[in-house]
């Protein structure tokens, strides 16, 4: 063989270089990559030279996941030489660079897609096998310095890499087999310790392909580990272990559960208690809330450390060489392993699953070499653990030993009990669901100290569920899918039957523990669905009835304030599930939102900021939720709040115009309770503002604060939805307010009484209809029209007089229309020139007025019709009626013709032109003088007064001009005596007057002619409340006041008024009123009288005892600061334990929340908490065994917490390390004198259990 050591330099050279690459300096990294393509540049080195490099994949992949990387642009380009080349693309696929890109392209800007997707376009391409098998010939020869004359080890080092491409060609790389949308839990691209993204450069070489990728077709992203070989004397082990865990002695079972858990779990790769399930069966047995409570809490906190070393065990099969549980020790076993391995016989190994085992004892306590009588546990682990490093050692023997090798030396001394221990073996998602299940049940019925366990046990074992088990799995159709897919949905469904019974408990006195179960249970529910379950599969698994489960985790607003990811999580699936009940959901958090906008501006108000406009924003937005809180001192300030804006000297127009529409909206609500409120705060500030007192002061301007009633808007909406509302309260509220607006005009200001005059005068028409004899609020309005004395100023102008008096004549009352038509007779006779009109007032009979426009039965409206006669003919008929001279008998027919023309509107335009509306009105002029002509012009009163009538009624222009000339009011009502007994006449008199009466409340309404020519029509409408409470001549089309901002009406019935959403919508308003969660728990542990005190709102909106405790005891954040109080406060060892508890379950449930607020177990300060009792020497046995509880509680803080704190890692230092820490002497053998040696031997250990969590928690500086 003949070797060119220039190329074995450079080879060399190369291999530095690639290491440089993930440096983490980044000039260093830099400085490779410009060395690198430099020697590419000057042809120094070829592309071949690095395609079957697989370390420099890696680096060039994972130089985007520095915090510092640039020159992106010249990696991208030198990956996609790569990707061109068969053998680095294949290279490439293996460390996941696909699924990598495609994350990476998400995170970075648009001009460098374009590179990616290069990139990608070459890894989707596979070339077919003979190509990678020619280019891995060409490479391997060129990399490994091969000639004709290599020796046989070297071919056949290049026979395994053709097979290894080969086999790598035949698996058919697809990118959708390969990279799942969820991304396997073990991959090539994963999240290290620390939360950073490293790329595994380990997992396909160190770990069998079928374990970690092919298991994700079925659903799985981990199903089992490598079969793990042990001696007769590691089964026995084991098999005495469980035979002592089936014991019918209770302290025997505790204590093998601590051996189990302190030395058995150290010695053993975890995954031997999967192969050999009887031992986890045992523990499983042990979950039982009949036994006894220390049995369960020994048997949960065992199978808590179980699932912990299963999820270590887990990482390391990510990447060996960065997961190692004893790095202190690396070196010196290794060094030893390969002593061993170049010594030692292969015969010398009972098993020889590993070529040159030995039989070894790695301790790491200096004592590595044993005689075959000391533990062979720890033999077991320490073959186990060299076989790491040649996976495929132990999967070749599998099948090997999945049955006991007869022909072993050791086979002859198997103990009966070590074959049930092989048989069956578990796999990761059975392990997962068989102590899910067994954990609900022992829910349902467990004390406060075996909750916390269980609490933990579930908080690690979702984190394996998490690494084992894939939404896919519910498309697949393999017996342990189908297994797992049963066992998940009725693990589901009994959690979901569980939450709803601990939901219904009304026992006070665990009402308490049912609630922190309740939240147990909803963070395990949230948790599972978001790992096992997409949201588009939940429709066809479960029943409608899960909604109630999902909608009452979603209302459960003190776990919400600490889970933020609840609300996201557990919302998908309630809109896959029932699209009603999600609007509903969606639909509550709006209420939610507006009730805490509600709370912010009556604290607001109160606080008398005067930030009008910040306050009118609030209190619109918290109108939604009016209905449902009805607080009337909330409509109580949005009055004031409107008063106030109203009443500025220089208001500004954009908040006034806000401040009415709000007011509005609450005279006119749905609600009678929030009517009331409104209409009483308007009337009391009126009655205070117009008070005598106040006029009485020369300068007062307290009249000023009814400004914001002087609207007609507000006038019209007090009218129509106020008089006359069903509730007698408000319609008297508001008559009360209108009648003391009307005899308050030496109460107000001389120009604030001109305005609301001003404003009186259009609602007039309405107003009237309430005019009545019978009532100080209808004579109230009666005297408003009157006519004054002549050395009396007029309330209003004599026009509006004579209208008013006129519309009375409409009353249903019938001395109201006798009033009004004596007031007219005056006005008539007052007339200028009425001695020289007709009728003569002293010998007309003016006793029929009263009754003269009121008809039995009001007539219907004709309907638009078109007349035969066309405009030619009209206009020679209207030549005939305006002609001079002619006969007075042919001019009257004609009148009458044209009446009749005109019923056709389209021809008023033309008529209109001409001039006819100006003549009808002269010869009405003419018709009522007393001279010789008189007797002419009478005869066309009736016509004229039709053709008037159809003019107006469609064109409401002309109805407003006619509506405020006087002298149109006095003809028709001289016409309607002349014609008294012209009942036709007298009808279109009435008609006209109405069409003139109501003008300033009519609206037109616009309508489309069913026929072709789509012919648009004005008509003429009222209020409802005119026709209803006038009698008109005819049924007018009516409409509702289109003023009113009403709010849209909810269903009824309103699902948000039940269970459990009202529950929620009453817990939000307590939250918003108290500013937080916090504030509201501090305020429940008050006192009932201090709490009395504090409360001012309904009683309908006040927490129910049961819903207090449930406030209290779901609170995460507020219970863990409650329970380090208690801590604090503790007068005895067991309020302090009792403390302990409960700060031990919080912090548990807490890290159970998928996004939690990291900085909450540092704000909570339970260090000082603890430094109380592990400052102090313990003087008796209760203070040992406190002692000891504060350690486990330490470790166990310290273990749910994502990451230590500087303030924690300082503490624990300092009680650790301080020179007079009462805790050093617990590391040194007790006294032969000491009263209690076992307190102080067992506190030694959790002492250690301390110290070995608190190394694992921190790195070597933050120690010292």
């Amino acid at each position: 063989m003949e070797i060119d050591v220039s190329d074995a330099t450079n080879s060399r050279s190369l291999n530095h270089l690639f290491k440089k690459l993930g440096h983490d300096l980044v000039e260093i990294r830099v400085r490779s990559l410009q060395n690198l393509l430099s020697k590419l540049e000057h042809q120094i080195i070829t592309l071949d030279d690095l395609v079957q490099e697989k370390l420099l994949c890696v680096h060039l992949l994972e130089w985007f996941n520095k915090e510092s990387c640039p020159m992106r642009e010249e990696v991208f380009q030198l990956l996609l030489k790569l990707s061109k080349h068969s053998s680095a693309k294949l290279l490439l696929i293996e460390v996941g660079a696909a699924d990598f890109l495609l994350q990476l392209r998400d995170d970075s800007p648009a001009e460098q897609w374009r590179s990616i997707d290069e990139i990608l376009e070459q890894l989707y391409y596979l070339p077919d096998y003979k190509q990678v098998q020619e280019a891995a010939r060409r490479t391997t020869s060129a990399h490994h310095l091969i000639h004709h004359s290599g020796s046989a080890q070297q071919s056949d080092v290049l026979e395994q890499q053709e097979e290894g491409i080969q086999k790598a060609s035949q698996r058919k790389l697809k990118l959708n087999e390969e990279i799942q949308p969820d991304g396997p839990a073990i991959s090539h691209l994963t999240g290290d310790f620390f939360g950073k993204t490293f790329i595994n450069t380990n997992s396909m070489e160190d770990a069998p392909y079928y374990q970690l990728k092919e298991s994700t077709k079925d659903g799985f992203l981990f199903v089992s580990f490598p079969w793990v070989p042990l001696t007769a004397t590691d089964e026995h082990v084991l098999s005495s272990t469980d035979r002592s865990l089936r014991s019918l002695n209770a302290e025997h079972v505790v204590t093998s559960c601590e051996f189990l858990k302190d030395v058995v779990l150290l010695d053993f790769p975890a995954e031997v208690l999967l192969q050999r399930p009887a031992v986890i069966q045992s523990l499983v047995l042990l979950l039982d809330s009949t036994l006894d409570q220390d049995l369960v809490h020994s048997a949960a906190h065992c199978l808590t450390a179980v699932v912990i070393h299963l999820l270590r065990r887990l990482a390391f099969w990510r990447d060996p060489d960065f997961y190692t549980l004893k790095t202190d020790f690396t070196t010196s076993l290794l060094l030893e392993r390969s002593m061993s391995m170049s010594s030692a016989s292969p015969a010398s190994s009972p098993r020889p699953f590993v070529p040159g085992e030995v039989d070894l004892r790695h301790r790491g306590d200096g004592k590595d070499r044993e005689t075959s009588g000391s533990s062979s546990s720890s033999i077991a682990y320490s073959r186990y653990d060299t076989s790491l490093h040649d996976p495929t050692a132990s999967l070749r023997s599998a099948s090997q030993a999945s049955r006991p090798d007869m022909g072993s030396p050791l086979s002859e001394t198997h103990d009966p009990a070590a074959t049930g221990l092989l048989t069956p073996n578990v796999t990761l998602p059975q392990f997962c669901m068989g102590v899910l299940s067994s954990t609900l049940h022992l829910l349902g019925d467990c004390s406060l100290e075996v909750l916390v366990k269980v609490c933990e046990l579930l908080h690690w074992l979702m984190q394996l569920v998490e690494e084992c088990i894939s939404p896919a799995l519910w498309t697949k159709q393999s017996p342990l899918a189908r297994e797992t897919a049963a066992t998940l949905l009725t693990v589901i469904h009994e959690a979901g039957a569980l939450l709803l019974s601990l939901k219904e408990a009304r026992d006070q006195q665990d009402l308490s523990l049912c609630r922190q179960k309740h939240v147990c249970v909803s963070l395990l529910l949230t948790r599972l669905l978001g790992t096992v379950l997409l949201p588009d599969q939940t429709s066809s698994l479960f029943p409608n009835n899960s909604r109630i489960v999902l909608s009452t985790i979603l209302t459960d607003l003190p776990l919400i304030d600490v889970c933020k990811d609840i609300p996201e999580t557990v919302g998908k699936y309630l809109a896959a599930m029932d699209g009603q009940a999600y609007e509903t959901y969606m639909q509550c958090l709006s209420i939610c939102s507006a009730i805490k906008k509600c709370c912010q501006f009556l604290m607001e108000f109160q606080q008398r900021s005067g930030r009008e406009s910040l306050m009118l924003q609030l209190a619109s937005d918290s109108l939604p939720c009016l209905p449902y809180h009805q607080h009337p001192l909330f409509v109580k300030y949005c009055v004031e709040l409107s008063s106030d804006v109203c009443r500025e000297s220089h208001p500004v127009a954009s908040l006034v115009i806000d401040s009415r529409r709000l007011l509005l909206q609450l005279l006119s609500y749905c609600k009678v309770e929030v009517q009331l409120s409104a209409y009483q705060a308007c009337l009391e500030i009126t009655e205070n503002s117009l008070h005598v007192n106040h006029a009485a002061e020369p300068y007062s301007r307290a009249c000023e604060r009814t400004c914001f009633l002087i609207n007609r808007d507000i006038l019209y909406c007090i009218c129509v939805s106020g008089i006359c509302n069903e509730s007698l309260k408000i319609s008297r509220c508001a008559e009360k307010l209108v009648r003391h607006l009307l005899k308050s005009k030496l109460l107000m200001s001389g120009s604030l009484w001109k305005q609301f005059t001003e404003c009186a005068v259009i609602i007039l028409p309405v107003l009237q209809a309430y005019t009545s004899n019978s009532s100080d609020f209808g004579r109230c309005l009666l005297e408003f029209v009157d006519i004054p004395l002549s050395n009396e100023a007029s309330r209003i102008s004599s026009l509006e007089i004579l209208r008013g008096n006129i519309r009375l004549l409409f009353s249903p009352d019938y001395r109201v229309r006798v009033d009004a038509a004596s007031r007219l007779v005056t006005l008539l006779s007052r007339e200028e020139r009425s001695l020289h009109k007709l009728p003569d007032l002293t010998s007309a009979d003016v006793a029929c007025l009263p009754n003269l426009f009121v008809l039995e039965q009001a007539r219907f409206l004709e309907p638009c019709s078109t007349s035969v006669i066309q405009v030619e003919g009209m206009l020679k008929i209207y030549e005939i009626f305006i002609g001079d001279g002619g006969d007075v008998l042919v001019q009257r027919a004609a009148c009458d013709q044209l009446a009749v023309i005109l019923e056709d509107m389209t021809l008023h335009g033309e008529f209109l032109k001409q001039g006819g509306l100006a003549y009808v009105q002269e010869q009405l002029n003419g018709a009522f003088q007393k001279d010789s002509t008189a007797d002419v012009y009478i005869q066309f009163i009736p016509g004229c007064v039709k053709m008037l009538r159809f003019l107006a009624h469609h064109d409401y222009s002309l109805r407003h001009l006619l509506a405020h000339n006087p002298h149109i009011y006095y003809q028709m009502l001289r016409a309607s005596l002349l014609y008294q007994d012209d009942v036709e006449t007298c009808y279109n008199i009435a008609h006209l007057l109405i069409l003139l009466l109501f003008d300033e409340v009519a609206n037109v309404y616009v309508s489309l002619e069913e026929d072709t020519t789509n012919f648009v029509k004005r008509g003429f409408s009222l209020p409802h409340i005119i026709a209803k409470m006038y009698k008109l001549p005819f049924k007018a089309v009516t409409h509702q006041p289109n003023v009113f901002q009403q709010l849209p009406l909810h269903t009824d019935p309103d699902p948000l008024l039940q269970d459990p959403w009202v529950g929620c919508l009453r817990v939000q308003w307590n939250v918003c009123w108290h500013n937080s969660m916090q504030s509201l728990v501090e305020h429940l542990r008050l006192n009932t009288e201090e709490k009395a005190r504090a409360i001012d709102f309904p009683d309908h909106l006040r927490l129910s005892a049961a819903e207090e405790v449930v406030v209290k005891s779901g609170a995460i954040a507020p219970s863990l600061r409650y329970a380090v109080d208690c801590i604090n406060n503790a007068t005895s060892h067991d309020a302090a334990r009792e403390g302990l508890q409960q700060l031990l379950l919080y912090l548990i449930l807490h890290s159970g929340c998928l996004r939690m607020d990291s900085e909450l177990p540092e704000t909570v300060h339970w260090e000082q908490a603890f430094s109380r009792f592990l400052d102090v020497q313990p003087n008796s046995p209760a203070d040992e065994e406190l002692v000891r509880h504060l350690l486990v509680a330490t470790a166990a803080v310290m273990t749910v917490t994502p990451a230590l704190s500087q303030s924690t890692s300082v503490w624990v230092w300092k009680i650790l390390s301080s020179n007079n820490s009462p805790l050093q002497s617990r590391l040194l053998p007790p006294d032969e004198d000491t009263d209690d040696q076992t307190a102080i031997v067992a506190s030694s250990k959790e002492l250690l259990l301390l110290i070995r969590t608190y190394g694992s928690k921190v790195n070597a500086p933050a120690s010292k």
